[in-house]
This record gives C-alpha cells, sequence and structure tokens, in this order.
C-alpha cells in the first residue's frame, strides 16, 4: 500500500497494477474538473453600480457644448474635476470624451495625446481607429506626432490584458418599495456601438422605472475602450444568459419586459424579439442606427408577437433619420404597433426631455 496525496486524508489506494492506475487517474481527472469548475471564470456577472460625482454628472451632461462655445472654459473645467476625482470611470470619462477632444478642438495635438499617455500611466486604453474607420476625428492628427507609435503598441496591449479577462456584464436597480413577494416588469437598456452600463444607467432613468420596474443595464464583452465595450453580432447567447440570470435572482414579471436601445443597440433588441430569446413585449428606441443589411428583420414574427416598438430620432441625424422613418412605414404596413417622435433641432443624441419622453414610450408599450 501507498500513500497517494491527491487522495483525501484518510483514504489509501493500492500504487501497483493496472485497476490502481485507472482509479488513479480517474481520481486525478476528477479533481482537475473539480478545480476548473471551481475556479473557472463565470459567464455572467452582475456588478454594484459604482458611485458618480456630482461634480462630474453636471459637467458630462454640458461639456460639449462647452467645448464648442469656448474650449479654454472647458479646459479649465476638465482639469480641475479630473484633479478632484479619484473613480478611474470619471477620470476615464474626463480624459477621453473631454480633455483630447478639447484639446483637439484647440489644435493642440501634443498636449492631446500628452493627456491621454496620462491616462495609459493609470493603466486607461482608447477606441482609437484609424483608416477609413478613423475615430476619433482627431486620429489622424496624432500619427505626426513622435511619441504615437508607442501610445498605440501600449494600448493594444491594455486591451488585450483587459480583454483576457473580460466577460458580459449588468447593473441591477430596484424601484423604490421593492419587495421580493413582488413580480415587477423588467426593462433593459443596451449601449450603442459601444458603451459601458455605468454610462447606460445615467441616461436611461424615468419616473415610471424608478418607481414601477426592475431595470437592468447591459455590457457586452468585446473591449473597445476603458468602460467602454461592444456586444458582438454573434454573442447574442450572452445577452441572453443575462436575461436569464436576472429572473432566476429577481422577481421579474416575464409577461413584462421591455428593452431599450440607443443607436446600434437597435440590432440587438430586434433580433433578441425576433429569435424569442427574450420574451419582448415592446422596444424603445432612441436616435437608431438602422443596419444596412435588413435581411434578419422578421416583419411578420415581430407582428405575430405584437411587439410594440416606440422610437425618436433627430430632425439632424442627416445619416440615420431617413433609414428611421422607412422602417417605421414598413412597421405599419406589416401590422406593427409602433410611434415615431423626431425631435426638431436635434442629430444622434438624447431629446433634452428624454425621461419624460421614455415614459411615454412605456405608455405606448403599455396600453391595450
Amino acid at each position: 500500500m501507498g500513500w497517494n496525496p491527491l487522495i483525501e486524508p484518510g483514504l489509501a489506494v493500492q500504487t501497483n497494477g493496472t485497476t490502481s492506475m485507472k482509479k488513479l487517474i480517474l481520481i486525478s481527472f476528477c479533481l482537475i474538473i473539480s478545480n476548473s469548475v471551481l475556479f473557472a471564470q463565470p459567464s455572467v456577472v452582475e456588478i454594484k453600480k459604482p458611485e458618480i460625482s456630482d461634480n462630474y454628472l453636471d459637467i458630462s451632461k454640458n461639456i460639449d457644448a462647452i467645448i464648442a462655445e469656448n474650449p479654454t472654459k472647458a479646459l479649465e473645467l476638465l482639469n480641475n474635476a479630473l484633479d478632484e476625482t479619484d473613480s478611474q470611470y470619471e477620470r476615464f470619462n474626463l480624459i477621453f470624451w473631454g480633455l483630447s477632444f478639447a484639446y483637439a478642438e484647440q489644435g493642440d495635438y501634443k498636449n492631446c495625446l500628452d493627456i491621454l499617455l496620462k491616462g495609459q500611466d493609470e493603466e486607461l486604453y482608447y477606441p482609437i481607429w484609424t483608416g477609413q474607420r478613423l475615430f476619433p476625428s482627431y486620429a489622424e492628427k496624432l500619427q505626426e506626432l513622435d511619441n504615437y507609435e508607442t501610445f498605440i503598441k501600449k494600448n493594444e496591449e491594455l486591451k488585450l490584458q483587459d480583454q483576457s479577462e473580460s466577460v458580459p456584464e449588468y447593473i441591477i436597480e430596484l424601484p423604490e418599495n421593492y419587495s421580493v413577494q413582488k413580480s415587477y416588469p423588467l426593462f433593459i437598456s443596451f449601449t450603442g456601438g459601444f458603451g459601458s452600463h455605468i454610462g447606460l444607467s445615467e441616461n436611461w432613468h424615468s419616473s415610471k422605472l424608478k418607481q414601477e420596474f426592475i431595470v437592468a443595464h447591459f455590457q457586452g464583452s468585446v473591449c473597445q475602450g476603458s468602460f467602454l465595450k461592444s456586444y458582438g453580432r454573434n454573442n447574442l447567447s450572452q445577452l441572453a444568459d443575462m436575461y436569464n440570470q436576472i429572473i432566476k435572482d429577481y422577481p421579474v414579471d416575464t409577461t413584462q419586459i421591455i428593452l431599450g436601445a440607443q443607436s446600434a443597440g437597435t440590432y440587438f433588441t430586434l433580433k433578441l424579439a425576433i429569435d424569442g430569446l427574450i420574451p419582448v413585449k415592446g422596444i424603445s428606441l432612441a436616435f437608431p442606427h438602422i443596419p444596412r443589411n435588413l435581411d434578419f428583420l422578421n416583419y411578420q414574427v415581430l407582428a405575430d408577437k405584437d411587439v410594440r416598438i416606440s422610437i425618436m430620432g433627430g430632425e439632424f441625424d442627416f445619416r440615420r433619420i431617413v433609414g428611421t422613418k422607412e422602417m417605421s412605414v414598413n412597421f405599419d404596413k406589416n401590422g406593427i404597433k409602433n410611434r415615431l417622435i423626431i425631435f426638431s433641432e436635434k442629430g444622434h443624441e438624447f431629446p433634452d426631455d428624454f425621461p419624460h419622453q421614455l415614459d411615454l414610450s412605456i405608455d405606448f408599450i403599455n396600453t391595450p
């Protein structure tokens, strides 16, 4: 008889002979499987919404207008806000969406790259694309600077590191006077081409959602920048997994599911409804981006399921508003109940009274 350290104390096995070897191999295999399950990365993760400072919220609401009107004032406000916060989420947005664009607006591309490098020192990385998919608009100018290649190389390294650990995440917001003894309608919000569940929570809120709904904000697993993820066209099952985990953990009325999406998130809401991966009652779309290939858009299925669709667009969203109107007309032709509201002097953006408009969309979806 011999002692095998893989076996629990108090157990012994014979270590010679074919039978004992089979037992050892089986036990070792079971231990490997057990450990892999124990330490396996979860398929979807719920995270707690982080605290966001009032100062950051005030600046983020108005920064685009301030940059356009007075870049110098914008730089002062943004740099002061950056000095006052330790939040990595706030710092990323202040550096990327704020300061880098403000410096670029002034033609100061050296400081634009320097502030991005400052963020990189904090392990932040950015959605930088060149060529036909140029983004941000100043990216081409950065290529002329001496340390651009080093910047891009590290940016890609940080992205790959984040990607290796990335899983779909969601944030849950519970209604006022929440009780596990009661079932609630569920509202799920989706980002556009890329975004974050934290950012969704800043925009997709309203009086009705706060009082009556369990609200979930979905973030994908395909890394584009710090706090910026996309879903990936082939990852619909991940979105369904998040939904299925939510209805296991919370008292959801599965006959009352509403999806909300902005921009390119339109595809995912329609596809989930058509494929039946989520039992969708209605969809609320804000400045939708209509996919070029509409072969997936099975109008008959949406009509048969009586999915109601509320659409909000901006008259100055020139690349998309024509497609938005055509989609609404096709919904009408195919017996799909829908409403289209077009806001004057708005482009690819939320209307100023979006929470109120969102409540009107919910009313439309819930009207018998």
